[in-house]
């Protein structure tokens, strides 16, 4: 799931940036806040091996054959994660919109008047309904799909739009889609934090060991938003706005101390 994890990694990113200057004396902070969010989705394993998030109250239907995999997302948002079989094309029909994929990462949510597609991995081909006949309700001839690539929204408006201008495609930034699917990526929510706290829950929820060498390193304090289970991202992040070293031994600890400087918490 690499695209997710990147566009979260964005969010660390300016959160981090956002933070950088906030006051380090730590007698004067109260203690801070930190909470998991744990608006957990629904997680659904399909007949194939792929695997179907459903937000909230969505609801699908699966119909797979020998020759498709076909589901039909009823209400709601789902994020699916799709195995690879090129015989039989992976299905997604919402409303009258039809998102056909191979193998791929892509969310799809029903909405009043669109049907939105956020494409995370891979591609997709998103089709809308054919345009028809006023006086005999038949489909006219013409195909407005569109190939849908990681990093790009498709958005399906109603039919009260002109026929072309129904389907639309457009890049989106790590951050945007961070946030769109934020619901499906469990977040810690820090109110300054410090580090040592920070890495306390990280280890908590994603089960890696990690220590701080230096103390004062671990008074630092972070604010923003980070996902659980991106420990790597976050990593990367304290090495590139902070003067953060970090060291994984053979067993697979994670060591951070204060960088050249000498002053933890200090940019470059």
């Amino acid at each position: 799931m690499l695209g997710v994890l990147a566009a979260a990694a964005a969010i660390v990113l300016v959160s981090v940036v956002a933070l950088r200057s906030v006051d380090r004396d730590t007698t004067s902070v109260p203690n801070p806040a930190l909470t998991s969010s744990r608006s957990v989705p629904t997680k659904r394993a399909l007949a194939d091996g792929s695997l179907a998030w459903l937000k909230g109250d969505a609801e699908i239907l699966e119909a797979f054959t020998a020759g498709e995999r076909r589901i039909r997302l009823l209400r709601g948002e789902a994020f699916f994660t799709v195995t690879k079989d090129p015989a039989r094309p992976f299905l997604v029909e919402a409303g009258k919109v039809t998102v056909r994929a191979i193998g791929t990462a892509f969310a799809v949510r029903v909405e009043s008047e669109s049907i939105d597609v956020l494409v995370t991995e891979g591609t997709v081909q998103v089709t809308p309904p054919p345009e028809t006949q006023a006086s005999t309700a038949a489909p006219l001839a013409g195909d407005a799909s569109a190939r849908v690539e990681a990093g790009h929204r498709a958005r399906v408006a109603s039919s009260a739009l002109p026929y072309h201008e129904r389907l639309s495609v457009r890049p989106v930034s790590a951050a945007e889609i961070a946030r769109s699917l934020a619901w499906y990526e469990p977040m810690l929510e820090l109110a300054g934090a410090t580090l040592k706290e920070l890495v306390a829950a990280f280890a908590r929820e994603s089960g890696r060991r990690i220590e701080i060498a230096d103390t004062a390193l671990g008074e630092v304090r972070i604010g923003g938003r980070f996902p659980t289970q991106d420990v790597d991202g976050f990593v990367r992040v304290l090495e590139e706005i902070y003067d953060v070293k970090s060291e994984r031994r053979s067993d697979g600890t994670l060591v951070l101390r204060a960088g050249r400087s000498g002053e933890p918490g200090s940019t470059r």
